[in-house]
C-alpha cells in the first residue's frame, strides 16, 4: 500500500527531464504568429497516454523571432493512478545571424542562435536556461539543420538542477509544394545524475499558406523514458500586425 501511495510522486520524477526537440532556421515573417500543436500518445516507462505539446512563435523581423515552448502529459499504466506532468516553459529568442544563397545551384547556408530562460511549471525553485547554435544547409529540396547547445533546468521541489549537452538534426525533404517528409535525431547527454536521451522521429507534412498538418512517428533508443509513439500536428498561422 505504501508503494502505491508513492506512485503519483515517482511517476512525474521519471519524466521531469523534458525531451529535446531539434528546431529549424525558419523564421516567421514580421507580425505573423504561428501556433504549433501536437497531440498523441507515448509508450514507455511509464506510459504517457496523452501528450499535448505546443510552441507559439511571433516574427518580429526577417531575422528575429520570439517563442514559447512547453508540453503537458498525462501518465500512468493500466490499473494505476494517473498523474499530470508539465514540462518547463522555454521563453526563447531565435536570431538568424547569417545566410547565403546560390539561386542557380539551388543551395543555401544559414547560421543562427536560439536562447532564453526555462521556467519550471511544477514545484519551481529558480530559473533555468537553454541555448542552441543552429547551422543549416539546403541542397535543392532537402534542408538539414544541425543543433548543438546546453540545457540547465531549474531546481524543483522533488529534483535537483539538471545540466545536459544537446545535439540534434532536423531534416525536411520537400516532395512537392504541398508535401514534405520530416525527420529528426536528438540526444541529450546529462552532466548530472539523470538518464541520457536518444530518439528519432519520421513523419509526413501537408503544407498550406496559413496552416500545416503533420503525422509523426517517434522512437526512443534509451530507457527509461518514451520508447515509441505517434503525434498528430496542426500549425495555424495568423497575421497580427
Amino acid at each position: 500500500m505504501a508503494a502505491l501511495a508513492l506512485l503519483p510522486l515517482l511517476v512525474p520524477a521519471v519524466l521531469a527531464r523534458s525531451r529535446f526537440e531539434p528546431t529549424d532556421l525558419e523564421l516567421e515573417e514580421s507580425g505573423v504568429v504561428e501556433l504549433d500543436l501536437q497531440v498523441g500518445t507515448m509508450r514507455g516507462d511509464p506510459r504517457r497516454f496523452f501528450v499535448l505539446d505546443w510552441e507559439l512563435d511571433l516574427g518580429l523581423s526577417s531575422r528575429v523571432e520570439l517563442g514559447i515552448d512547453g508540453a503537458v502529459s498525462w501518465v500512468g499504466d493500466a490499473g494505476q493512478p494517473s498523474s499530470r506532468v508539465w514540462d518547463p516553459l522555454w521563453l526563447s529568442t531565435k536570431i538568424g545571424v547569417f545566410d547565403a544563397r546560390d539561386a542557380e545551384q539551388h543551395t543555401a547556408w544559414a547560421f543562427g542562435v536560439q536562447l532564453g530562460p526555462r521556467l519550471a511549471v511544477q514545484g519551481a525553485r529558480g530559473i533555468g536556461a537553454e541555448g542552441l547554435l543552429l547551422l543549416g544547409r539546403t541542397v535543392r529540396s532537402v534542408t538539414v539543420v544541425v543543433n548543438a547547445g546546453l540545457l540547465v533546468d531549474a531546481r524543483t521541489v522533488d529534483l535537483p538542477r539538471a545540466v545536459a549537452a544537446q545535439v540534434g538534426l532536423d531534416a525536411t525533404w520537400a516532395l512537392s509544394e504541398s508535401w514534405a517528409l520530416l525527420g529528426e535525431i536528438a540526444g541529450q547527454r546529462f552532466l548530472t545524475e539523470d538518464p541520457h536521451q536518444l530518439a528519432a522521429t519520421l513523419g509526413l507534412a501537408r503544407t498550406t499558406e496559413w496552416c500545416d498538418f503533420s503525422l509523426v512517428g517517434f522512437g526512443g533508443l534509451l530507457t527509461p523514458g518514451d520508447r515509441f509513439g505517434v503525434l498528430l500536428g496542426v500549425s495555424p498561422k495568423l497575421r497580427v500586425f
